[in-house]
């Protein structure tokens, strides 16, 4: 059982930082607005989007997707 309560903590602690990282991109996406995006922020942006996707992905697949 302390495998399972670690395993879910590990979970939830993912998540949590996957809530985060999309808040503080929704925050840096709305203070860089007026700034004109390079190809090169553009990608990072992406790259972090799709990040955070996979990462809530991997999680409904670990937790049978009852999250």
């Amino acid at each position: 059982m302390k495998k399972e309560e670690q395993l879910q903590n590990t979970i939830n602690n993912i998540s949590i930082l996957n809530d985060l990282l999309s808040e503080k991109l929704c925050l840096l996406d709305a203070k860089t607005m007026d700034i004109p995006k390079n190809d090169e922020i553009t990608k990072l942006f992406n790259a972090v989007i799709l990040l955070s996707e996979k990462i809530d992905d991997e999680i409904q697949t670990v937790t049978g997707g009852d999250d």
